[in-house]
Parts: structure tokens; C-alpha cells; sequence
């Protein structure tokens, strides 16, 4: 008889006790993971995480803030809505439809991973009326990477208490920013924010348009905004602006958070004279301007300088020149295209300064000085400079106002005043009192009975409105006798129809 195999075959079926260790262990894992992953979907799911996600956002951003409820799918949430207000230069801002994941790929750094972000659209309003212009001290980590924590806050669970974005797109962001009375507001921004390094971000900006109220400037399109901020400072390494048909504005500059100074560097091109003037300047003057531009305020109030030019200028019924037009009997004064208008000029406090002022057409004029316009008022003075062959034309009179310099040319002061809507000059009216003088002095000569009369009619022309036309007016009125002198002192004299 056969012995009985009953035992070996449970010896067979018998499993060693390291391969039970093994499943217990990954039962145990398994289990640790579904539990460690219920805790992280509990908290995330819960309040406590909004309520970390509102603080950290507040703290990024100088404000007190709060989001709307969060509504998942896995690890994927959206919100209505993201609301804050401060006391800071960041008064108001509202966000809403937030779309953002989760990552948890930084919880072995103790960070939350915020990766995705979304927003469809962002409004904020700024007021700088009662803080310094540049990066508020409580907004100096602006970047989407929150500050660390603090240890009483890690202390009370093991759970992250620091948030990590990569970044963030607006599709459409709003902008309004007071600076005392003066008020900026851009719309239909497109933004995207992106993060590098642990305090470092950029912004791209595109689209929309920018408006600057209680100003004389243009709403313009926004074509291209780069921005970045790092160590608190925010750099602009590149602006592009259009307005108008074929204005442009391209600048770069840079804002220091810790100390307030500013400076930006650019110009503007393709801006038609009537785009800027108004009034009667719009028919006056035509042409299309360039400059370059600085603005900083590096040793105190924030100035800005540049280097005008005009190309293809034309100035038409300029008072002065009206004046050389009708002494010389020539239309050639009545309108003059330039070949050469530049300017360096300087703003500060209010008041724009044109130096080293040079206007010339060839052959015409010339005229070179300083402007000084303080809101609507001009001061300035200009002197003026006629080639020979041109003073030739004048009344001998002239030369009594004109001075020669060793190249020839003849040079004569111009004060400029009045406003800039109604400007005035006194180039024609001394002009005028010169022909006048002289012609009081023949007539005392060949008609002394005439003499008194002339003196009276001449000082009512020199204190007239129009000096100029009143004066020829006079003179065409006078007698045979009186005309025949005239036409010796004032050459080729129009003479009435």
C-alpha cells in the first residue's frame, strides 16, 4: 500500500511568509494612498483650501480678497468670482470664471501647484492720488508665487501652507488708474502672465486700447506691452502704441518698487500736425512731427525732454510774415514750406520749453531761439534772418530793424507772446514804425503842412490791431503829392484799384 500524500500536497499550496509580508505591505500602501489621497480631495474640496487660496491672492496683491465658491471635477476647479479691496494704490479689483488644476507634484516641497489658470475677465481700479507711483510694499511678491509661510501656520498642520502659479491668461482685462485729475483706463486687454524663478514673472499684453482723460492725447491701440518684475522692479522692455492714421509710440523704461524712481525712453513718430493743434494752427501750420522722448525723475519732480522735428513743414498767415509778404509785394512770405524745423524741448511742472529753436526755408527766412508755453501763454524770443536778396525788396525803412552779420544775412529780434490760440508778435509792428518815422520825416521835408497829420495818422497805425494793413490803407488814401514820396520809401507800393 502506498503511503498517503495528503501532506505534501498542503506543503505545495502552503504561501512562505515573505510573500504574504509583501501583499500586506502593498495593501497597506495602497490603503495609506487612498486614505492620503481622501485627506488631500477632503481639504482641497473643503473650505480651508478657498479660504488659503483667498489669503495667499490677497497677501500677492496688497488687498483683502475673497473667491466664490469652488466647483471640482478630480482636481480641476473653476470659480465665479475672485473680489478685493484696499486701502493701497490697489483699490478695487474683481475677477471672474476662474478655470485652474491642481498639481501635486510640489507637495514633497510643501507647495501647492496651481497650473492652467484662466480667468475670463479681470476689472481693477487704481488710486494713486494718496500713494507713491510705483510697486506697493505690500504687493512686492505680485508674482503668481505666494510669500512662505509662517511657522505657526505650519505648525498647525502638515498639510502646504505655500502656493505655487505657473502662470495666468485673462482674456479680458480693464484697467482704470487715477493720477490726481488725470485719469487712465484700457480695455480688451489680453494678458498672459508667466513665472520664473521664485520671485520673478512677466507679462505679455496685447490688444485693446488705452485712454488717457482731462489730456490732449488720442485713445490709442494697444499693439504690444512687455513687462517684467523682479527683485521690486518692474521693467517695460517693450511698448508699442498706434493712433490716428499712422501714429506710433515705442518705448522702454523701468520702475524701482524700493526707491520710487522711474524712467521711460521712446518716440513717437507719423503724427500730423492737425492731429495735436487746434484752432486757427490747424490751418496755419501743417506737416508731420517726430520725436524722442525721456521722462524720469531721477533728481527730484519728474521731468521729460526730447528732440522735435517737423518734415514737410508749412506755415500759412503768420502775422509776421504777412507783414514781410506785404512790405515786400511778394506772396512768397504768405506761405513758407520748410526745409529744416527741429526744437530740443523740455517739460517740468507744467511748462514745455522750446530751445535751441531752428525754422528755415531756403532762400526766405530763417529763424532761430527759445519758446516757453506755461499752459495756454507764449513767451519766447526768436530772431529773424533774411538773405540780401530779400531785404533788398523791403522799404529802406527796414534796414533801420535788420542788421547785417559777417555772412551777410540780415537779422532782426522777434518777441513772441499772447497765447497759443491767439499768438502775438512785434516784428511787423516795429516794421511799420520805422516806415512810419520815415515817412513822417519826408512828408515834414516836401509837405510841412502835412507834417502833424502824418505824425497822428502814423502813431493810429502803429497802435492798431492790423499795423500793417491799416498803414497801406492810409498810405493809398493820401494825395498825388504824398504817394509820389511814399513810393520812394516803400519800393514797388501796391496801389489801389
Amino acid at each position: 500500500m502506498n503511503p498517503p500524500t495528503e501532506p505534501k500536497r498542503r506543503q505545495k499550496s502552503a504561501i512562505p511568509w515573505q510573500a504574504k509580508l509583501i501583499i500586506a505591505l502593498i495593501c497597506s500602501i495602497l490603503l495609506a494612498g487612498a486614505t492620503f489621497y481622501g485627506i488631500i480631495r477632503s481639504y482641497l474640496h473643503g473650505d480651508a483650501f478657498r479660504r488659503l487660496l483667498s489669503e495667499k491672492a490677497s497677501n500677492s496683491i496688497g488687498t483683502k480678497g475673497e473667491f466664490g465658491t469652488f466647483r471640482w471635477d478630480g482636481f480641476s476647479l473653476e470659480s465665479a468670482s475672485f473680489t478685493a479691496s484696499g486701502e493701497g494704490p490697489l483699490r478695487e479689483l474683481q475677477m471672474d470664471g476662474l478655470r485652474t488644476e491642481i498639481g501635486l507634484g510640489g507637495l514633497k516641497n510643501g507647495v501647492w501647484e496651481i497650473t492652467g489658470s484662466k480667468v475670463h475677465r479681470l476689472e481693477t481700479s487704481f488710486d494713486f492720488n494718496h500713494a507713491a507711483i510705483g510697486i506697493p510694499a505690500a504687493a512686492t511678491d505680485v508674482s503668481p508665487s505666494a510669500t512662505r509661510p509662517s511657522k505657526t501656520a505650519v505648525a498647525g498642520t502638515w498639510l502646504p501652507r505655500e502656493v505655487k502659479f505657473d502662470g495666468l491668461q485673462i482674456a479680458d482685462a480693464t484697467i482704470n488708474a487715477q493720477f490726481g485729475d488725470k485719469h487712465i483706463a484700457a480695455s480688451n486687454l489680453r494678458v498672459d502672465l508667466k513665472s520664473f524663478g521664485r520671485k520673478g514673472h512677466t507679462a505679455d499684453i496685447g490688444g485693446g486700447t488705452i485712454e488717457f482723460t482731462n489730456e490732449k492725447f488720442p485713445p490709442a491701440n494697444i499693439d504690444c506691452i512687455r513687462l517684467k518684475h523682479q527683485d521690486n522692479r518692474i521693467f517695460l522692455n517693450q511698448l508699442k502704441l498706434s493712433a490716428f492714421d499712422n501714429a506710433r509710440l515705442e518705448a522702454s523704461g523701468e520702475i524701482d518698487g524700493k526707491s520710487n524712481r522711474h524712467s521711460i525712453d521712446g518716440n513717437i513718430s507719423g503724427v500730423k500736425c492737425s492731429d495735436v493743434l487746434s484752432g486757427d494752427w490747424v490751418k496755419r501750420l501743417s506737416g508731420d512731427l517726430e520725436t524722442t522722448f525721456s521722462y524720469n525723475n531721477h533728481t527730484g519732480p519728474a521731468v521729460a525732454s526730447g528732440k522735435l522735428v517737423l518734415k514737410n513743414g508749412n506755415l500759412t498767415a503768420f502775422p509776421a510774415l504777412d507783414a514781410l509778404a506785404t512790405f515786400s509785394n511778394t506772396q512768397r512770405f504768405r506761405s513758407l514750406a520748410f526745409n529744416d524745423a527741429r526744437s530740443d524741448w523740455q517739460w517740468r511742472d507744467g511748462i514745455l520749453t522750446l530751445e535751441n529753436l531752428v525754422i528755415a526755408s531756403d532762400g526766405a527766412i530763417r529763424a532761430e531761439g527759445k519758446i516757453t508755453i506755461d499752459g495756454e501763454n507764449l513767451d519766447g524770443q526768436l530772431n529773424i534772418g533774411l538773405p540780401p536778396e530779400v531785404l533788398a525788396k523791403l522799404p529802406s525803412a527796414a534796414s533801420d530793424v535788420f542788421t547785417i552779420d559777417e555772412r551777410g544775412m540780415r537779422w532782426a529780434p522777434m518777441r513772441i507772446t499772447g497765447t497759443t490760440d491767439k499768438p502775438k508778435e512785434d516784428l511787423s509792428g516795429r516794421l511799420m514804425s520805422a516806415a512810419a518815422t520815415r515817412l513822417i520825416g519826408k512828408l515834414q521835408q516836401g509837405i510841412p503842412a502835412a507834417g502833424e497829420n502824418a505824425a497822428n495818422t502814423a502813431e493810429e497805425i502803429i497802435n492798431s490791431e492790423k499795423p500793417v494793413e491799416k498803414g497801406i490803407e492810409a498810405i493809398l488814401e493820401n494825395s498825388d503829392s504824398a504817394r509820389k514820396l511814399l513810393k520812394g520809401l516803400l519800393q514797388n507800393l501796391p496801389t489801389k484799384e
